[in-house]
């Protein structure tokens, strides 16, 4: 009975979006990524097209390149379509995996061994890059809620967080000011500085939030056991003072 006056409902209309923006992340787009918002007051989703290379989503995500691989085993070449996600969060992380899409690509026409790779991965045109990507608007306007959406898609899409390692970097030297830090963002950022493997933000910070009653040890992998410790894999417990 119940599948019955199922299959007698008509359809529910489509949730009704606003926005409607496009926003070209690669000049060799193959592929359309629609990310849609968590609903508002009014049950709308803002709804955001990002034209992307398919390359940087299956060089960068197990998720997505499993997602791709269903849609043509399905005879299925359309959009991606992600819901419930902040549009911001989301544009930060389709700019670096371009980059680093890109920069996959530059090393492996540069050709060379892996020490080589690496030396050209930290030059100075390297940093110049990193520093030109952070100059975007929705890049450098990132606050601590932004930096926990990226967190939140990163788990939800299996996306690699050491793309993001850079932005980090500069993203915490313009933030955070230890000076002045306040004890909740200082709490707020030590996962962050965890996940994106800075450790010098995460001893600094673990240091300070148990009142300066310990000797930093930089290392990296940090967590805090109790006021006046510090436990460090790969390192030795703190000094209590």
């Amino acid at each position: 009975m119940a599948a019955e006056q199922a299959r007698d409902e008509p359809p529910r209309p489509p949730t009704p979006t606003y926005g409607d923006e496009t926003i070209e992340i690669s000049h060799n787009s193959d592929l359309t990524v629609v990310v849609m918002s968590t609903k508002n007051g009014n049950g709308q989703r803002r709804i955001v097209h990002f034209k992307v290379d398919s390359k940087s989503l299956t060089t960068n995500s197990e998720y997505f390149t499993a997602s791709l691989r269903f849609n043509s085993a399905n005879g299925y070449n359309g959009n991606i379509e992600l819901k419930d996600d902040d549009l911001a969060a989301m544009h930060v992380w389709l700019i670096y995996m371009q980059a680093a899409k890109e920069k996959e690509d530059a090393e492996e026409h540069a050709g060379g061994d892996n020490h080589a790779k690496r030396r050209r991965l930290e030059s100075s045109q390297d940093r110049a890059v990193e520093l030109a990507l952070f100059e975007k608007d929705v890049v450098k306007d990132t606050d601590i809620d932004r930096i926990w959406h990226i967190i939140n898609a990163a788990d939800k899409y299996l996306l690699d967080a050491t793309i993001l390692r850079g932005f980090f970097d500069l993203w915490y030297k313009k933030n955070i000011q230890v000076s002045f830090l306040e004890d909740e963002l200082a709490r707020q950022v030590v996962l962050p500085c965890y996940l994106f493997d800075y450790p010098e933000g995460c001893v600094l910070i673990v240091w300070i939030e148990v009142g300066f009653n310990c000797r930093p040890v930089h290392v990296g992998n940090v967590e805090h056991t109790k006021a006046g410790e510090v436990d460090a894999k790969a390192g030795e417990p703190a000094d209590v003072a």
